[in-house]
């Protein structure tokens, strides 16, 4: 399939040579009510029907002035045009509209509203590339080097499109390279590039919760292969006792849960804790932004971290997952030792910082110039980027 993303201006050239037919916007939400907002305000107000949700509860009630329809009871035709906000399921849609080869699908590329004044808060403070969107000039200049050299760094054409689909979309925010590679994000930190042994010992910085440390469990399983260890690194007390409850509860076994933050030394950390939204964790002085956008049910708690150098000084590790807010850089600093000495297959988190982007491949390089390294993102808000070093 051919996933383009349209930004609102090519959508509007659209509507004007296809007068008469049916528009519905699929998505009942923010991003699909700002979609309807604009094209309204340039004359398409009639052409829209309505709105498409799978939200049930949403099916027959009004939203910005136009009625949610299911799609299996909204009029379509060949000529209907679908405008697809949904993001999350925007390519399961547009195959389900494509296959049924009744009218056309439309995946709207929300980042052409990161310019927009009236940007809708379910963009603003939730994505990097969107909330330092007006300092992408001054990024890139500033990264000129890095960019350059990251560029030649990676190991197939598939990491190297998704880098510089990444370096379009901060320099002029065109989303369409990007699209066409996003991955299953059950597939995050197990993309086939990495290759398992028969007894790994995992070192996952950043679990949050059981289900990560599931998934990889179940990977193995299925590969016929077998952990012999699995240590998790979680500071906040109440993400920690729902780990060590949940392990229990599942039978899980030959699972260490420490509490603590991975840092480049041992030390006290200010972290601020959001049981909301997910719930988020991380150092308050990295989580601003997010604090400022979301401030219910924000708190902050001092939390003990230490290398994993000293964590695992006497413990090979053969697998080190890193998520951790933006701390990536500084854990990274402090496994220098073990990254030497056992030269683990890495899946690291390079999002939540721009600067991750460039700093973290070359800095995994630079301790293993063997290392061949892959780039990976598993949702369509560029929230998930993985570098693999194997």
């Amino acid at each position: 399939m051919d996933y383009k993303a349209w930004n609102i201006e090519e959508i509007t050239d659209l509507l004007k040579s296809s007068r008469g037919g049916y528009v519905y916007i699929w998505g009942a939400a923010e991003i699909g009510e700002r979609v309807c907002e604009l094209l309204v305000n340039k004359g398409f107000d009639e052409q829209i029907v309505g709105f498409i949700d799978s939200n049930p509860d949403k099916h027959g009630v009004l939203f910005a002035n136009k009625m949610v329809f299911s799609y299996e009871h909204c009029n379509k035709n060949d000529n209907t045009i679908f405008i697809i906000t949904s993001m999350g399921s925007a390519k399961l849609i547009y195959d389900i509209i494509k296959n049924s080869k009744t009218g056309l699908p439309v995946i709207f590329n929300s980042f052409s509203l990161a310019s927009d004044d009236n940007m809708p808060s379910s963009l603003n403070g939730r994505h990097l590339f969107i909330r330092n969107r007006k300092e992408w000039p001054k990024l890139v200049s500033q990264y000129n080097d890095e960019i350059k050299q990251v560029s030649d760094i990676w190991a197939d054409k598939k990491s190297k499109d998704i880098f510089e689909g990444l370096i379009g979309l901060i320099t002029n925010g065109d989303f369409n390279m990007l699209y066409s590679y996003l991955e299953p994000v059950q597939e995050q930190y197990l993309d086939k590039v990495v290759k398992f042994g028969i007894e790994e010992t995992i070192f996952d910085a950043g679990c949050f919760n059981i289900n990560t440390i599931i998934k990889i469990i179940q990977y193995l399983k299925r590969s016929n292969l077998e952990y012999k260890r699995y240590i998790c690194a979680e500071p906040v007390p109440e993400f920690y006792k729902s780990i060590c409850e949940d392990i229990l509860s599942t039978g899980l076994t030959n699972i260490e849960v420490i509490q603590k933050a991975v840092w480049d030394k041992e030390d006290k950390l200010d972290f601020g804790v959001c049981g909301e939204s997910g719930g988020w964790s991380g150092i308050s002085s990295e989580r601003s932004e997010e604090v400022n956008a979301n401030k219910v049910g924000w708190s902050n708690i001092i939390v003990e971290a230490d290398t994993i150098d000293n964590l695992c000084k006497e413990i090979p590790i053969t697998f080190l997952k890193m998520d951790i807010e933006g701390a990536e850089q500084k854990a990274l600093i402090g496994a220098r030792q073990t990254i030497l000495r056992d030269k683990p297959k890495c899946a690291i988190s390079v999002y939540h910082k721009t600067e991750d982007l460039f700093k973290i491949p070359l800095y995994l390089k630079q301790l293993n110039p063997n290392y061949k390294l892959y780039l990976r993102y598993y949702t369509p808000w560029l929230q998930e980027i993985v570098c693999y070093a194997i």
